[in-house]
């Protein structure tokens, strides 16, 4: 059986080699300029035995350069040229509607990826985050999926959505929100 290391884990093996830990796979980190770009910190890279590194399979490189989809980190907070934030989150943007949501969603602004307005454009949009989020949704463990698939439900329980909660939501614990 395979170790289960949280999504969004760094790791680095017995040589220099740095891995991003995403969806069951080890996604190396490709080069120096991938790692910065991305905010990613050294500070948070674990050291784990070649040996249970050996059991994840290999996933597509972190690289500035290629498709953002698919070499850019499955979760990341992500600038244009203007002032909006979104969470890139499954293959979309999702954005941020004030800095008190941004707060909650505990990120800092270092950990903001800026990236062409032609990026932002060309990216799916998602629904907008915003305040009312945290206040009205239910949060809902789907226990027969993934591992940090939660399903949430609007207050008014007409919209159902099954979300995989990036590791930076520590509130999302299968609780209701308040």
């Amino acid at each position: 059986m395979i170790t289960k290391i949280p999504d969004g884990t760094l790791v680095h093996d017995s040589g220099s080699a740095v891995f991003l830990i995403e969806h069951g796979q080890k996604r190396p980190i490709m080069d120096i300029d991938s790692f910065y770009f991305y905010k990613l910190m050294a500070r948070k890279i674990i050291p784990l035995e070649d040996m249970l590194l050996n059991l994840y399979p290999l996933g597509e490189g972190v690289t500035v350069t290629g498709q953002w989809a698919k070499c850019a980190p499955a979760t990341l907070f992500v600038k244009g040229g203007g002032s909006g934030i979104f969470l890139w989150m499954d293959n979309c943007l999702f954005p941020i509607q004030s800095g008190e949501v941004f707060q909650r969603l505990r990120c800092q602004m270092d950990e903001i990826v800026h990236v062409p307005d032609s990026l932002v454009q060309s990216l799916q949009i998602g629904h907008t985050i915003d305040a009312s989020f945290f206040f009205s949704t239910r949060c809902l463990t789907d226990a027969c999926t993934a591992p940090r698939a939660v399903i949430f439900i609007t207050a008014n329980d007409e919209r159902c959505e099954k979300w995989k909660v990036p590791p930076f939501f520590p509130s999302f614990n299968g609780a209701y929100i308040s």
